[in-house]
């Protein structure tokens, strides 16, 4: 992980501001969004003392369900060719899910986990005068914040620095000269799992709807 980010940082610049001329122009972004997430699980050979883990992988997912996420931040994007940009941001985001301790109740905890992530993406905007489809691809290395459930177990062993991958399909449409709105759907799932050590191998994913304002320079 740690040598991805160093390559990230040493390549960006050069991609970034090289080769400059009149043509290439800077997006500024305002960005939100809300959705719902959830977890995969995957039997692994770690153990683990975590009492909630002695159930079985069948049952454990049972008491799983999804829960509602959210972010929020701004992105800096640069074109470097026709219709291809790179997109830098920064977020805070919220993933989340629901876990059922005993399945003869409604008494869900929320398992909420706040990270600052980072996202890195390839833009392609097809040609289009004033509404624009576009896709987006890329990752996003992720921080470790706070989380926000009151069963400290759910929580031990977190990784402090992990990264998602992300995509997304949507429009941007101009308002006026160098302003737009944007809206796109977007998935992202960790493809590495959230704790250090654990019975199973737990990676969270969401879905869900973002949009903003943008601005051209």
């Amino acid at each position: 992980m740690k040598c991805l980010l160093i390559l990230m940082i040493t390549l960006v610049p050069s991609l970034l501001f090289s080769q400059e001329n009149t043509l290439r122009k800077n997006t500024f972004y305002l960005v939100g969004g809300i959705g719902f997430g959830s977890n995969l699980l995957i039997a692994s050979g770690f153990n683990t003392a975590l009492a909630y883990h002695s159930i079985s992988l069948d049952d454990r997912r049972s008491r799983t369900s999804p829960d509602l996420n959210y972010t929020g931040g701004f992105d800096y994007q640069r074109h470097l060719i026709k219709g291809l940009s790179l997109k830098l941001g920064a977020r805070f985001s919220r993933w989340a899910y629901q876990y059922n301790f005993d399945n003869s109740t409604e008494d869900k905890q929320t398992v909420g986990i706040n990270y600052i992530e980072i996202p890195i993406h390839f833009v392609y905007e097809f040609k289009a005068k004033k509404l624009k489809p576009y896709l987006q691809i890329g990752l996003a290395p992720m921080i470790y914040s706070s989380h926000t459930s009151s069963a400290e177990e759910l929580h031990w062993g977190l990784k402090e620095v992990t990264f998602s991958i992300q995509f997304a399909t949507g429009i941007s449409y101009e308002l006026f000269e160098h302003y737009f709105v944007f809206a796109h759907v977007i998935g992202k799932i960790q493809p590495s799992p959230m704790h250090t050590h654990n019975i199973f191998s737990e990676q969270l994913y969401n879905c869900g709807l973002e949009l903003g304002l943008g601005v051209k320079l």
